[in-house]
């Protein structure tokens, strides 16, 4: 890197700036450095000590439940170690709003060391206190998503951060400007803790509203038979008895299987020889399009479907639309009420339709959505990593019925009291986004020289820079190593042993737009091998734009799919 040098010019331009502060590069006023590398190759399980990772850096702070070890050698860990009053950045992110969040380390460990997913600053001429207000400012303003670097995941560096400039008050006022924030901070942070709380509680609310909706309790003028609410033992059991069958759970109500009460199919499958066929593509609907009782409808899909099959697989208004797997198991089983918001619309193979006449769909979405909600589903789905309902499993599901003009009572009270509930929960969301406007507020006065008054007489910025002179320099050797990484990349890249696959065939197999992130470990990639990350972006670069394409209006975390007609 060369020697860091401070130049203090009092006759520059620091209009940007309050009297007797200077504008001033990050690594002008610290010591900034990446962590170690890990590799597999290096593990002898006799070195070990503790590494923070960018996993566990928050943005409420550290989170240290999950801290890993590695091994370093002795000069590593000196070179590497974490001293309280270091600020720690994550280095990484696949959102760029993300990359740059940074906490303070005030020794919570023993001893731990950090890894290459992490960047360091250790003040010099920085109160701690006051160098993570600063970067949260930087991150807050989008400084550092504008100059972090890549595709999919967004890497900062240790070079662009140490370019990044930051307002430096003197030391003084740092320490006050620390100490006013962190007040104000606290008592926004109470705020925020008391209406997350309220939203938790409207969300109970809203799962409790739809519980009593599907288990008869929603009316006040219905009394419950004495059999109680239909529960979860009564949604699993069969019906194989006639006796079963005629037991009604209360006054005109009964017990049906789910395939007694109207159709259930699977829609069409998707495959590369669908995608390949440009003429008759038709929109179709994935599960992903499916959330909790909503249609997001962003980004929808097309492939080829024949005339036959758009007959088969078309969409009416009305029809119950459920998720049949997901890799989460208690989003298994997401439902919606298709309105027709398309013409012409399919759905794929990952999404139950259900279509009745006896059953207001409204109605069938309120008792899906409670088996969701109390795990009934999770404990139907099978599969070992994705979670698959079935269309089978989901037939044998046990309904409660009540009589049609009933159905309508209770969707009409669940909406009118869902609704209720959405007001609530949407001032309180409303009022947490305010909060945490304040908070950038109270950070970029911070930095700003506006939370508190400054005091005459006291050392500028620029004589305590001239004072303290510049921070230490990173060593030259820890560059040079970190060279010859990248020059052994260059010979793994153009031959790596082993064990990924191909993005289009991962894409392909997964049958949905994914993030880049998360493409990295469908393809098999190591998120912890600077060189596979390489390796990877290689890949990405070159099949961009000719079989994959960035999809969605995020821009932050842009999701990827492959081009139909690329396979022509």
């Amino acid at each position: 890197m060369g020697e860091v040098s401070v130049t203090v010019d009092s006759g520059r331009a620091n209009g940007d700036v309050p009297a007797g502060w200077e504008r001033v590069r990050v690594d002008e006023v610290g010591e900034v450095r990446l962590g170690r590398q890990r590799s597999s190759a290096r593990q002898t399980g006799q070195q070990g000590a503790r590494y923070l990772r960018a996993a566990n850096i928050t943005n409420a702070g550290l989170d240290l439940r999950d801290v890993l070890e590695m091994d370093f050698t002795a000069e590593e860990r000196e070179r590497y170690r974490l001293r309280e009053g270091d600020v720690v950045l994550a280095e990484a992110s696949g959102s760029a709003g993300q990359v740059g969040r940074a906490a303070l380390w005030e020794g919570e460990l023993e001893e731990c060391c950090y890894q290459n997913t992490v960047i360091r600053f250790r003040p010099h001429a920085l109160v701690p206190g006051y160098a993570l207000l600063a970067f949260a400012h930087l991150r807050y303003s989008r400084q550092m998503a504008n100059a972090a670097r890549g595709v999919g995941i967004q890497h900062l560096g240790a070079r662009r951060l140490s370019g990044l400039s930051i307002a430096l008050p003197p030391w003084e006022e740092q320490g006050r400007i620390v100490g006013e924030a962190n007040r104000r901070l606290e008592e926004l942070d109470q705020a925020e803790a008391e209406l997350s709380s309220a939203m938790d509680k409207v969300e109970q609310q809203r799962k409790e509203i739809v519980a009593a909706a599907a288990t008869g309790g929603i009316l006040p003028h219905r009394l419950k038979g004495p059999e109680g609410p239909v529960g979860r033992e009564e949604g699993r059991r069969n019906t194989d008895s006639e006796e079963d069958d005629a037991e009604p759970s209360r006054d005109g109500w009964s017990l049906a299987k789910v395939g007694e009460l109207g159709s259930i199919q699977l829609g069409v499958t998707r495959s590369p020889d669908r995608l390949r066929r440009g003429a008759g593509a038709r929109k179709y609907l994935r599960s992903a399009n499916i959330t909790d009782g909503e249609l997001d409808l962003g980004t929808v899909a097309e492939m080829y479907i024949s005339a036959a099959e758009a007959a088969r697989f078309d969409l009416r208004a009305g029809d119950v639309l459920i998720a049949e797997a997901s890799g989460s198991p208690d989003q298994v089983g997401r439902s919606v009420v298709w309105r027709e918001e398309i013409a012409d619309c399919s759905y794929q193979n990952h999404i139950i339709r259900f279509r009745s006449d006896v059953i207001a769909p409204e109605y069938m979405h309120l008792v899906i959505s409670h088996y969701r909600y109390s795990g009934m589903l999770a404990e139907v789905a099978k599969g070992v990593g994705i979670q698959h309902l079935g269309a089978g499993r989901f037939a044998d599901l046990r309904i409660p019925v009540p009589p049609k003009l009933e159905q309508r009572a209770i969707v009409a009270e669940a909406e009118r009291l869902l609704g209720l509930s959405r007001a609530r929960g949407k001032a309180a969301e409303d009022s947490l986004e305010r909060v945490r406007l304040m908070k950038q507020e109270v950070i970029s006065a911070a930095v700003s020289g506006e939370l508190v008054p400054q005091r005459e007489g006291a050392e500028t910025a620029a004589a305590m820079l001239e004072r303290l002179g510049p921070p230490p320099k990173v060593s030259r050797g820890t560059r040079s190593r970190r060279v010859g990484q990248r020059r052994g990349s260059e010979t793994q890249v153009k031959g790596r042993e082993g064990a990924t696959i191909q993005l289009v065939d991962a894409l392909l197999k997964e049958d949905r737009a994914v993030a880049a992130e998360e493409l990295f470990l469908l393809a098999g990639y190591d998120r912890n091998s600077p060189e596979q990350v390489e390796l990877f972006y290689l890949e990405l670069r070159k099949e961009l734009e000719s079989r994959l394409r960035a999809v969605g209006n995020s821009t932050e975390n842009q999701l990827l799919e492959v081009i139909a007609d690329a396979f022509e």
